[in-house]
């Protein structure tokens, strides 16, 4: 764990929680900056809480202690934080859902899936900019190394994410899809990037959230919007720069003007960050707006 304050890098350690040998696992963050999640292939599920400013970690909660190998690999929280999403990777790669809000997390373990597509199929779990979670799985026909993938090893396994459409929600209604996300072509193995949460906002009244320095503060910008679209991941990058208003309006139209889409957006002054979803959109033209209490941005992009 490292401390970025003022003074510098400091670095710290600390002992807790369950002895385990072995590595592989996964750690997660929640939404709200405020827990940490801990899985690991020889049968852990555990619970902590963090301090996000003195990076301490405390409060552990053994959700699942199992005596054999149970591979717990994928782990995330829901956007609200009150649900955990873990899955393993044996010889059948099982998803769970864990209610947090519970008396005793472990008794409400739900399976929402068990892929018997292949063997050690299941990989990790990531809650995504949209607010869904997806999870990733490989491909092995048992009979050749899947690692770098043959050319003709395609199979829905590794060409697409299954999705939890709404997380939040509890049982069968957080709307599970199994390769619910084509991935146009493009193979999966076990893993997913680990994005930074750039929607992280300050904790009110909290002093590490107040730093001050001695560095001089830059000429203000005029505000400006940059737009990015990525063709392979039909992703829209949206980043916007000297902006002022906190509190605003996302909205996407068409070069005709139909509105397409509208969502708030939460702006950290004097910076906003978005990555929109376009994979549905059809070939055209599109015009993004960000319209905040104090300012209108508007931009044009090409989806070819």
């Amino acid at each position: 764990m490292f401390l970025v304050d003022p003074n510098g890098i400091t670095a710290s350690s600390q002992a807790i929680g369950l002895s385990r040998y072995g590595d592989l696992g996964n750690l997660a963050f929640s939404p709200q900056g405020d827990r940490l999640l801990f899985t690991s292939y020889n049968g852990i599920i555990a619970l902590f809480d963090f301090d996000r400013c003195s990076g301490t970690i405390s409060n552990q909660v053994i959700i699942d202690q199992q005596n054999t190998d149970v591979g717990y690999v994928g782990a995330c929280f829901s956007p609200n934080g009150q649900r955990i999403y873990v899955s393993t990777n044996n010889e059948e790669s099982i998803l769970y859902q864990y209610d947090l809000t519970a008396p005793i997390i472990r008794y409400t373990q739900l399976p929402l899936d068990t892929n018997r597509e292949c063997l050690y199929s299941g990989g990790l779990l990531r809650l995504a900019p949209d607010g869904k979670v997806y999870w990733t799985s490989a491909w092995s026909n048992g009979q050749q190394f899947n690692y770098p993938y043959q050319d003709t090893m395609y199979h829905p396994v590794n060409t697409h994410l299954s999705v939890i459409n709404d997380p939040d929600a509890l049982g069968t209604a957080c709307n599970y899809v199994r390769f619910g996300h084509y991935l146009g072509g493009k193979r999966t193995y076990w893993g997913l990037p680990n994005n930074p949460d750039y929607s992280l906002g300050p904790v009110a009244g909290s002093i590490c959230d107040s730093l001050t320095t001695n560095v001089t503060a830059p000429p203000l910008q005029e505000a400006a919007l940059h737009l990015f679209y990525h063709p392979d991941w039909k992703q829209l990058f949206v980043n916007a720069s000297g902006i002022k208003g906190t509190q605003g309006q996302l909205q996407l139209y068409s070069a005709t003007g139909a509105l397409l889409h509208t969502e708030p957006a939460s702006i950290q002054p004097p910076y906003y960050t978005r990555q929109l979803d376009l994979s549905d959109l059809a070939q055209g033209v599109y015009i993004l707006v960000l319209q905040t209490t104090t300012e209108r941005l508007s931009g044009r992009f090409v989806k070819p």
